[in-house]
């Protein structure tokens, strides 16, 4: 495997540290405009990150647990924090543990599980029936352990211990070591999630808007976009569509305009013969671009421009 693409995928698909070797883990870089005064590791199988430090207010995005993130603000419980993709929010307190100095280091170079199965259950012994210390969804990370009877015993970021069933994680680097980065692969990832609910702000398995789809499934690849279609439209090498959808590929995000002309507001994932996979209105669905299809997109006229995120630097 590449050593460029196989650094870069153990950075992102923990969401916790970036490589300049393989033991040389650092933190993250925050954006330049953002005084970072710590670090944090988000503890819950999914945080929400809210527009405002208060419950009632709009989530912007999640946190799987093990992201580290930046913390550039405290107010009343609330902290304000900065992820990898470099999207400013604010989490509660109780969702996070402060990191530093010598607890930092050891979340840092820990040997991980990354959580595979879609959902499942930490519990407080090895054995199923034992009481639950809380739930996990795929991508979520947590601090390796032994393995016995089936059971992993792991450490959450916060210091908790539990146990989890082996069949539904898998040892970071050899998770790293299996990914296929490739748009096929992309595709057939994110066909997994068919009829999974469209949340607006969500981003995991349990539930996520559009470019929280497209960020997810490339997150799981490795590669991490921007939070929002706006930006990932700014992301990887423009494909042209001008003139026909000859020129699109497997895993090419496709984009979309509201009646503001150039102002993007949806985006997919193109699968080939005219049809893209996307989370829209409801739930994870597949529409075509073909005028004459049954499943036409309703605002297939609205179609701007195509990325391309798997390029040949890969």
């Amino acid at each position: 495997m590449n050593m460029k693409r196989l650094l870069i995928i153990i950075a992102l698909v923990s969401s916790a540290v970036a490589f300049t070797g393989c033991n040389s883990p650092k933190k993250a870089s925050p954006s330049q405009e953002n005084n970072v005064i710590g670090y944090a590791v988000s503890t819950l199988s999914a945080v929400n990150h809210h527009e405002e430090p208060d419950v009632d207010k709009e989530i912007g995005c999640q946190s799987l647990m093990g992201t580290l993130l930046s913390v550039l603000e405290y107010s009343n419980g609330w902290y304000k924090v900065e992820t990898p993709e470099h999207y400013v929010a604010w989490v509660s307190a109780e969702a996070i543990a402060l990191k530093e100095g010598d607890e930092l280091d050891r979340w840092l170079n820990s040997d991980k599980l990354i959580v595979t199965a879609v959902s499942d259950m930490l519990y407080s012994e090895p054995y199923l029936g034992a009481d639950i210390v809380c739930d996990i969804t795929l991508g979520d990370v947590l601090i390796k352990g032994e393995l016995n009877s089936g059971f992993y015993s792991c450490t959450l970021p916060d210091g908790r211990k539990a146990y989890v069933q082996s069949g539904s994680v898998m040892d970071l680097d050899d998770y790293n070591e299996s990914v296929i980065l490739s748009g096929d692969s992309v595709v057939a990832m994110a066909m997994q999630f068919m009829g999974f609910p469209y949340v607006w702000g969500w981003n995991c398995a349990k539930g996520m808007d559009c470019s929280g789809f497209t960020q997810f499934i490339y997150h799981l690849h490795g590669i991490a976009l921007p939070r929002n279609a706006s930006a990932q439209a700014r992301a990887g090498e423009e494909i042209s569509i001008e003139d026909s959808l000859d020129l699109l590929l497997p895993g090419d995000l496709v984009f979309f305009c509201n009646s503001t002309p150039g102002r993007v507001n949806h985006v997919g994932i193109y699968i080939g013969n005219g049809e893209f996979i996307h989370s829209g209105t409801s739930q994870v669905k597949i529409n075509s671009l073909d005028r004459n299809a049954e499943n036409l997109y309703p605002k297939a006229d609205n179609l701007f421009c195509a990325r391309r995120i798997i390029t040949s630097e890969w």
